[in-house]
């Protein structure tokens, strides 16, 4: 708080006017002069300078140094009218507790995300013309204003050059907590697009764009739950973030990872892009890490049905070389069998044939199951089962979860951990030569595209086992005729 020997101090001593004489950009002085007159944490000034239009820059105490400001200020001056949002607000506006403070709602929102506890709105007058605004804000503890502080801001525009050569600042970082994040909100505000920053820890600390759309959790959660990353984060890549978070905070390079999160509001899965960049204080020593999210849903979307479509074509290659390549249907249908389950990302799966005369099944390849399982399918084989209902009747099915079908032997299912599954048959007109089985441990995981493979992949596997099965006959027709000749002899 301002030294309480200028509350008898003349309006124009409060600031040191040398600052912004002696300053190539006036903007620049006037920002570091108020700040450092009325201890503000941060302070933004724009002022409309002859020549040059109008320009703005942003002094933030705690770093010691002045950046020329970009992107759209929180507030502006259109003509001698300050406004916000496009709608003009009383000034000068002084705020001594925003928790308190009768303030549109969207405004009282964005100050509370930039850690702001009071704060104050000036015009700088130079006679009945506005030529400038200032902004103060103070985020470290509360201030309350005084009539010889308001009335210092009143006048200073009568101490200022108006018309000066302004050569541009460098763009500085200002650290994470500057005001001129106010951009940031208006760009998230247009995209599918969360932008954060954090705390050397990675916790959390302020948070622009809709992150309740994105995200489906609010920017006050976000910063007040330590443990957000390990609630959004989908457990199949929570411990991979993590490892590479920590060696982030040795390594102290860029992040950029893809994740997936589940939405806390729909519980959908979403792919989200994180991109975070460290920014450091004046000794080089990071203070945080300052980044974006992006939902990238549709684009991975996008790749991965382009490669699962790559796979089913392989699949099919695969399946069709062995018509010319095998000739063993037991061997076909193990080839057939391993090229669906890599094409679908099935994790296991069987295959059986079906005896002619009888009708009874037989497995004939196996991947991935346990023994235990398959020393249990008899149920599934020779008992009513969906199987045994595909094979007969030529039915295929797309099953979300097996533990939850009541047709399905769910203790089975149960102790292998399978869920979704499908099952085809192996037939060609009224013969019914098998059927083979997919399974995946998680609910509802298979897509048509991979039903539509597995019924065409039964369909390639079936003419290669007919193949096999006349190439077979011939053989022993062959050796038969060979025989009849060499006994006629």
């Amino acid at each position: 708080m301002p030294n309480e020997a200028h509350n008898n101090a003349e309006p124009t001593e409060l600031f040191d006017s040398a600052l912004w004489e002696n300053a190539e950009n006036p903007a620049a002085g006037v920002a570091e002069a108020v700040a450092r007159g009325l201890q503000c944490d941060e302070v933004r000034v724009t002022l409309k300078t002859a020549g040059i239009g109008r320009t703005t820059a942003t002094f933030t105490l705690f770093s010691n140094q002045a950046t020329r400001s970009s992107g759209e200020p929180l507030f502006t001056l259109n003509g001698d009218a300050v406004e916000y949002d496009g709608s003009p607000i009383p000034v000068p506006l002084t705020v001594n507790d925003l928790s308190r403070a009768r303030l549109p709602s969207t405004l009282a929102l964005v100050l509370g995300t930039f850690g702001v506890k009071s704060f104050g709105v000036f015009k700088i007058m130079r006679g009945d013309d506005a030529i400038g605004l200032v902004v103060c804000f103070y985020k470290k503890g509360f201030h309350r204003w005084r009539s010889d502080q308001i009335l210092s801001l009143q006048k200073l525009g009568a101490n200022l050059p108006v018309a000066a050569n302004i050569d541009p600042l460098p763009n500085q970082p200002s650290g994470a907590s500057g005001i001129s994040h106010e951009r940031y909100q208006r760009l998230a505000q247009r995209g599918n697009i969360v932008i954060l920053t954090t705390n050397r820890n990675f916790h959390i600390t302020d948070v622009f764009g809709n992150s309740e759309q994105v995200l489906g959790v609010s920017g006050i959660q976000l910063k007040e739950k330590i443990s957000i990353w390990a609630t959004l984060v989908d457990q199949r890549d929570s411990a991979r973030l993590m490892r590479r978070i920590m060696r982030l905070k040795t390594d102290q390079t860029e992040l950029q990872e893809e994740v997936r999160i589940r939405h806390q509001q729909t519980g959908e899965t979403r792919w989200i892009l994180l991109r975070a960049l460290p920014f450091r204080d004046e000794k080089g020593e990071i203070l945080g890490w300052e980044g974006f999210g992006i939902d990238v849903t549709e684009r991975r979307e996008a790749q991965e049905a382009l490669v699962r479509q790559n796979a089913r074509l392989q699949a099919i290659f695969e399946i069709s070389r062995a018509l010319g390549e095998l000739h063993d249907p037991a061997i076909v249908t193990l080839t057939g069998l391993r090229a669906v389950l890599r094409a679908t990302r099935a994790e296991c799966g069987y295959a059986v044939f079906c005896a002619p005369d009888t009708g009874a099944l037989e497995v004939v390849a196996a991947i991935g199951l346990s023994e235990e399982y398959l020393s249990r399918i008899d149920e599934v084989l020779h008992g009513p089962s969906l199987l045994r209902h595909s094979v007969i009747t030529r039915s295929r099915f797309l099953i979300p979860d097996l533990q939850q079908d009541p047709r399905a032997a769910r203790p089975l299912a149960e102790l292998e951990g399978l869920h979704a599954a499908i099952i085809v048959p192996l037939s060609f007109e009224d013969v019914a030569y098998g059927g083979i089985v997919l399974f995946k441990r998680t609910a509802d995981s298979f897509y048509q595209d991979d039903f539509d493979l597995a019924v065409s992949a039964a369909s390639q596997i079936t003419l290669a086992i007919r193949q096999a099965e006349t190439l077979e006959v011939q053989r022993r027709q062959s050796a038969s005729l060979g025989s009849l000749y060499t006994v006629s002899r």
